[in-house]
């Protein structure tokens, strides 16, 4: 069931962020990644180390990164992190989408990706790409709608498992900011 809130504002993140950002990405994870991730890293210790993570991405982050994060009700409910630098042949990564997991289905992901890809296309880029892990069903089916197309694949280890992970890419950024619009 999705949890109510006010109409959510969507601000650029700042260092001090990074606990909330990773609050909820580790809320995240151990709901989407269950049955993906091993059971001991998602019930242990993802807390501790996605804090490291964020604190030390945030401090690095560069001016052209875009990190933002959906609030309501004076809790974070979201956020996003595209980073500028990424693979060759193209503008931008998308690292992390993470809405709160009680919020999911409510459009506020769309919300997100709608406010970093004008961000992204003010600054010029015209195609980005994201990695998914192959059994994430829910994202793949987000992005598929969102225009997204599969176009490699590879597998990684992560916390003492390998995965199979999927390369999304839009190398149209106009045409994901209209079906962003089009999908509210």
């Amino acid at each position: 069931m999705v949890a109510p809130f006010t109409s959510p504002t969507i601000r650029a993140a700042s260092e001090a962020d990074a606990e909330a950002i990773a609050g909820l990405h580790t809320a995240s994870w151990r709901v989407a990644y269950r049955g993906i991730l091993p059971a001991a890293y998602l019930d242990g210790p993802i807390g501790e180390e996605r804090r490291g993570h964020w604190r030390a991405a945030m401090a690095a982050r560069r001016p052209e990164d875009v990190v933002l994060i959906a609030e309501g009700d004076a809790r974070p409910l979201g956020f996003i992190a595209v980073w500028r630098a990424g693979d060759p042949g193209f503008d931008a990564y998308i690292d992390n989408l993470h809405i709160r997991p009680d919020l999911r289905g409510n459009g506020l992901g769309r919300r997100l990706l709608a406010a970093a890809v004008a961000r992204l296309h003010d600054a010029g880029c015209g195609c980005i790409y994201l990695w998914l892990f192959e059994k994430n069903a829910g994202a793949r089916r987000f992005y598929e709608t969102l225009g997204g197309r599969a176009e490699d694949r590879s597998v990684i280890d992560f916390a003492g498992a390998r995965i199979s992970q999927i390369r999304f890419v839009w190398r149209d950024l106009a045409a994901l900011a209209a079906a962003c619009e089009r999908e509210r």
